[in-house]
């Protein structure tokens, strides 16, 4: 039985342990400005990334910050980026936590979805090239909530639910063979 119990406890450290971070997941480069204020129709940006997630979201503008500053220029949310020395890339805070993030340099943008919503998250213009193949600087990070969509925004990641569930059934095993 003691066996059994530290079997038990190591498993649920393990779970407890992975914590489930968001990933930014590439959504693809953009031609233009991304539509980076509250006065901005959305229509047709949400009508191409409901597309890309297959079911229909509606989004709201959060913030913005135009290079070189540090903190929100347009939006009603808190946005705070960090720079590398040649504003190339760096991290991103939020107040509250988004979905979807932009960042727009040159005569387009790389648009970013949050797997799960997150408050902060790292950024760069690897994607948005110049003529000679090297990154450009940035000229702002929009981001976005989602008001309404048709899959929860904050999913249960799938390896915790396998983890419990097995051991829901390593608990249920220990039962049975404890009253034999």
């Amino acid at each position: 039985m003691k066996k059994f119990l530290m079997v038990i406890f190591v498993l649920f450290l393990l779970g407890a342990s992975a914590s489930a971070n968001a990933t930014s997941i590439y959504i693809g480069n953009f031609a233009g400005n991304d539509p980076s204020n509250s006065h901005a129709d959305l229509n047709d940006f949400q009508s191409d990334i409901s597309s890309w997630l297959g079911y229909d979201i509606e989004l709201e503008f959060y913030a913005k910050v135009d290079s070189p500053d540090r903190n929100t220029s347009e939006g009603t949310g808190i946005l705070t980026l960090d720079y590398d020395d040649g504003n190339k890339f760096g991290t991103w805070t939020t107040g509250e936590k988004i979905n979807l993030f932009s960042v727009k340099a040159g005569n387009e943008y790389a648009l970013y979805w949050l797997d799960i919503a997150e408050g902060f998250g790292q950024w760069d213009t690897f994607s948005l090239l110049n003529k000679k193949g090297n990154p450009r600087t940035i000229s702002h990070l929009s981001t976005w909530v989602v008001k309404d969509g048709g899959a929860p925004l904050n999913p249960v990641p799938e390896p915790a639910t396998m983890l419990l569930f097995g051991i829901g059934l390593l608990g249920l095993a220990g039962v049975v063979r404890r009253k034999k």
